[in-house]
Formats: C-alpha cells, sequence, structure tokens
C-alpha cells in the first residue's frame, strides 16, 4: 500500500500505459514488477477507491500476477461480470471516509493483473455480507484463485475462511468458515492434487481432524495447519502450539509433500515434538518456530516385492532373500518397522539395508521414511541341515511385515524350498532328525 493524501505519485515510478496511474483516494494498493536484475520498473500500477485499501498478498506465474487484501472503498473499481462489488453503495459507504466507522466497510479483494501492468483481467470483491479480509492468494494448475483471510460476523468473535473462485473471477467454487473464536487464515499454498494447505491462528480448541500432529488446543492462541480437500471440505486440522501465543504466518509446498510452516510462539513447550533441532528452548519472549511436516502417504500405494535366489537349497547352501519397496506415489512418514523372522532350517548370517539388524532368527530394519527411491533389503541365511543321507525337498514360507506410522501393516510372502534330510538313515543331531521335529537348535 503508499498513502500520499493531497500528493501526486512520482511519474518517474508509474510506468507508462499503467492500469492506473492516479491516487484514488488516502491509501491504495500498488502492484510492481522489478526486472531480474533488481535495477528498474517493469510496470507500476495503482489500485484503489475513495478510501484505505492495502494489498496484504500477491502469487506470479508466467507473468501474471493475482493478488488480495482488504478495501474499504465503496466505489473499489471491480470489473463487470466479476463476482461481487462492495456491499455498501456511495451512500453508505460515505461513512468509511471517517476515522471511525462500520467493520461492514471492510471487504477482501482479488485482482489479477496481465503481463504487462497495463490491464486487470479482473477485480472482484468476495461479497461476503460480514466484514472479512484477505491475507493469503494461490492459484492451481487450472489459475483458479484460492483466499483465505479473516471474518468478523459480530462483536469481537473473529473465524478463517478459504474460498476458491474461478480463474476468471466471476464464480465461486466454494466457500469454507472455520475455527471461531479470535482465528484467522494467514497463508494457504495449493498442491498438484488440488489440495489448499493453510496457516494462520485459532483462540478455541475441539476442532482438530485427521490425524493431527498437535491433537489439542494448547490455550490462548494457538497456531494450526489445515488442509482443504478439492470439494471444499476441511481434511486436515492440527494444532502447532502450547500454553502461551503462538500465530502462524507463512506456508511452502515442498515436491515430496512435505510442508514448511512458519510461525511466531511465546510458548516454551508444545503438545508435538521438535525432533532433531538446533534450537528446542524458547530463547526470548518469542521466537520463530519453523516446522516440516509430511504427509503420511498411502502405503496401500507402494509396491512390496519378495524374491529367493536360489529356490531350491541344499544342505549347507546359502540363499538370499531380496525385499523390494518400490513407492509411485507421495513420500511416506515414517517410522516404518520391516521385520522378517526366519525359519528353521535356515539361519541367517547376513542382513544389508537401511537401518537393518539381525538378531537370532529376526531381521528387524527401521525406515525414517519411504521416498521415491527403491528400498532392498537382502538377507543371506544358511540352510543348516547336516544329513547322514539327504531327503526330500520341502517347502518354507517366509514373510516379512511391514507397520507403518498410521499402524497399518502389509507383508510381503515367498516359498523357498529346502532340502531335508532322510529321517530313516540316522540320526542328524541329539535333537532331532528331521527340521519338521526341530523346535530349536539343530
Amino acid at each position: 500500500g503508499t498513502a500520499a493524501p493531497n500528493s501526486a505519485i512520482d511519474p518517474n515510478i508509474v510506468t507508462p500505459g499503467a492500469a492506473q496511474r492516479e491516487l484514488a483516494g488516502f491509501n491504495d494498493v500498488f502492484i510492481a514488477k522489478l526486472n531480474p536484475e533488481l535495477s528498474n520498473l517493469t510496470y507500476f500500477t495503482l489500485l484503489g477507491g475513495s478510501f484505505e485499501d492495502t494489498g496484504t498478498d500477491i502469487v506470479a506465474r508466467d507473468g501474471v500476477a493475482v493478488i488480495t487484501g482488504l478495501s474499504e472503498s465503496w466505489d473499489f473499481p471491480a470489473t463487470d461480470g466479476s463476482l461481487a462489488r462492495h456491499t455498501l453503495n456511495n451512500e453508505n459507504g460515505a461513512q468509511c471516509g471517517n476515522y471511525i466507522h462500520s467493520k461492514q466497510c471492510i471487504e477482501t479483494f482479488v485482482a489479477r493483473l496481465d503481463r504487462t501492468g497495463q490491464n486487470f483481467d479482473f477485480v472482484t470483491m468476495l461479497g461476503d455480507s460480514v466484514a472479512d479480509f484477505g491475507s493469503g492468494v494461490d492459484i492451481d494448475r487450472n489459475w483458479d484463485v484460492y483466499v483465505v483471510g479473516q471474518r468478523l460476523p459480530s462483536g469481537a468473535s473473529t473465524e478463517a475462511f478459504a474460498v476458491k473462485l474461478s480463474a476468471n473471477g466471476e464464480t465461486e467454487i466454494y466457500r469454507r468458515n472455520f475455527a471461531f473464536g479470535d482465528a484467522r487464515a494467514f497463508d494457504v499454498a495449493v498442491d498438484q492434487h488440488d489440495y489448499a494447505h493453510l496457516i494462520g491462528h485459532v483462540g478455541s480448541g475441539n476442532y482438530e481432524k485427521g490425524n493431527p500432529v498437535g491433537p489439542f488446543y494448547g490455550g490462548n492462541t494457538d497456531g494450526f495447519y489445515a488442509t482443504i480437500d478439492p470439494a471444499g471440505n476441511l481434511f486436515y486440522f492440527s494444532y502447532l502450539g502450547g500454553s502461551a501465543e503462538d500465530r502462524g504466518y507463512s506456508i511452502g509446498l515442498a515436491e515430496n509433500r512435505c510442508v514448511y510452516l512458519g510461525l511466531e510462539t511465546w510458548s516454551g513447550s508444545f503438545n508435538f515434538s521438535l525432533p532433531g533441532v538446533p534450537q528446542d528452548t524458547l530463547a526470548g519472549a518469542s521466537d520463530l518456530l519453523i516446522l516440516r511436516h509430511c504427509d503420511a502417504g498411502d502405503p496401500g500405494a507402494l509396491t512390496l516385492v519378495k524374491t529367493a535366489v536360489p529356490t531350491i537349497v541344499e544342505t549347507g547352501q546359502t540363499v538370499t532373500f531380496e525385499i523390494r519397496l518400490d513407492n509411485p506415489g507421495t513420500w511416506i512418514a515414517g517410522p516404518v518397522v520391516i521385520t522378517d523372522r526366519v525359519l528353521l532350517p535356515f539361519q541367517p548370517i547376513n542382513v544389508s539395508g537401511p537401518n537393518c539388524s539381525r538378531s537370532g532368527q529376526l531381521i528387524t530394519c527401521t525406515l525414517n521414511w519411504i521416498s521415491n527411491e527403491p528400498v532392498i533389503i537382502r538377507i543371506e541365511a544358511v540352510n543348516r541341515m547336516q544329513c547322514v543321507k539327504i531327503g526330500l525337498v520341502m517347502p518354507r514360507k517366509n514373510t516379512a511385515k511391514f507397520q507403518f506410522a498410521d499402524g497399518s501393516v502389509r507383508e510381503a510372502e515367498i516359498e523357498v524350498f529346502y532340502r531335508d534330510c532322510d529321517p530313516d538313515a540316522g540320526v542328524v543331531s541329539a535333537e532331532c532328525t528331521t527340521s519338521s521335529d526341530c523346535a530349536g537348535e539343530l
């Protein structure tokens, strides 16, 4: 925003052909683009009406900019065919120029500026019947627009909102109001599946949804992280806070379905862990809190394959079991615990793989996450049969179990054959004559 009452904007700043070249009110929004060297303005344009108007967030793609913010101007220049204009007309809207005025003056605007900075593709209000102002904006792969912010429905109570608009700014696709009581959504980021990821703060509890990392309200004001599905339903809601005041301000997405969350905190402890951080205690009155949170992913999308070479194992011979995990979907959060109990007559002698160990017949591997790179675990085992005379080839099933962070379990099983002893040819050891008789050692 820029404020210069009774003054002209420097003509060297506002670029020729700009969509709006003069201040229209006390404070106008401005949108500017710099060249790559940051030495010159590619464009600078104003946007505003008769009173106070301020831009709060911007997103750009392919040179096109989408902006949101708040307007107190009844004549804010909404374009023809847009979703809505200011809810107040010129008569009722005149009060908005006073220092003290109705909350109904406050409206969220959304605008899209073309690549030249000379024309607005659309300028619209959201048309809410109560006061509201946008704090964050993003666009999806179809150029549909997502706006989040705060509503002021009555008294001192506030709530967070998320609105999705069509790419031309003419249609409301969904509207979601949530988290009453000193609540505000500050920022939004949309993923490739059209899920909207939100960060903000809330002053009351009982909104948790899904499997939240912060399952309960800590008190005072908590930050929050939430997601909204493509149909506009609240899909996930997690508190991010402690017993003091905590507020969320900024969110970013990574390609591996992880989100980065930026907050300010006055709390010394939280209702979630801070794993592996260089600073885990409050150092001052308030500190920055930077979190990375990853989607648990879908264990059902994994391809689990188990093989054995050779498939028939003679007495004293070694077999290599291989477990392979391929993940075509999003990263799967850990811990993922893989166990494989190698059954007699096979005795494991070596194991290779991430965080793998063996204890007797049991193999255990723990993965912090499963990325899109293949995971391969190899177990070498020996057929411990020692025969006076060899007997038949016998089957033995070998099963690997996968325990995921969400509690689900999957298995990979293979049948391998081993050479047994002929029970009529003499004893194998003092305890047993064939592997089927053996409860412990051979």
